[in-house]
């Protein structure tokens, strides 16, 4: 799908944008019922599209363009062509506003490094908290 993205928008450069699948569920509603396992092909998966760009317009059109792509897309065995997926948000894309990179580069010299990161280990024995 990124390469469909970006052979369809080529007038973008794509340092412009950046297009990501997060794939959440594979197969989690099947596996909860013990119907298939985990190494063949997914019957249900969930894919969140994430476009950021550096203008709204680029990271809307990039984003419907890929839903569509994906909502039509054909596949073998496909039952229907009216669409492939379910929405998990209403309307199906929104914008979440401006993102940023942030980033700290900082050098601190200190004796211990663990000292400014202290670990606690709990141990829960039969409902009673303990410290270890």
């Amino acid at each position: 799908m990124k390469d469909r993205v970006q052979s369809n928008f080529s007038q973008f450069d794509p340092s412009e944008y950046f297009l990501d699948f997060k794939v959440y569920g594979k197969n989690g509603v099947s596996l909860m019922k013990n119907a298939v396992t985990p190494d063949i092909q997914p019957i249900e998966i969930c894919i969140v599209i994430e476009a950021v760009a550096k203008a709204p317009d680029i990271a809307n059109t990039i984003c419907s363009f890929a839903r569509s792509s994906l909502l039509h897309f054909g596949y073998e065995g496909r039952k229907s062509t009216a669409g492939n997926l379910a929405f998990p948000f209403s309307p199906s894309d929104f914008e979440a506003g401006t993102v940023y990179n942030f980033s700290v580069y900082a050098l601190m010299h200190v004796s211990d490094p663990c000292e400014y990161f202290p670990v606690t280990v709990s141990l829960c024995d039969k409902g009673e908290l303990k410290n270890v």
